[in-house]
């Protein structure tokens, strides 16, 4: 197995995205070789603890510069006048 195989099997086990055929040779995989299981484990902890924050969501007030800005920049790029756009909000 090259070093990419392995890195592929262990990262499809830590996301459980293995087919049921391939689990159990994982899992002997691991079995056999430590320093793959710990690695596994150790990646185990930190998908576990990514998958426990809160889901980001940007605060209105960054929404709302955001699309300004972006609809100032589209404006000026296509050059229409202000006036004849529809005001967001």
């Amino acid at each position: 197995m090259t070093e990419a195989e392995r890195d592929d099997l262990i990262d499809l086990y830590v996301d459980d995205a293995l087919p049921e055929a391939l689990r159990g040779f994982a899992e002997t995989y691991l079995a056999v070789h430590p320093e793959a299981a710990a690695e596994a484990a150790a990646l185990l902890v930190t998908a576990q603890r990514l998958h426990a924050l809160p889901p980001d969501k940007p605060d209105d007030w960054f929404v709302e510069r955001t699309l300004d800005r972006l609809l100032r920049e589209h404006t000026a790029a296509q050059d229409i006048p202000t006036n004849q756009l529809f005001q967001i909000r």
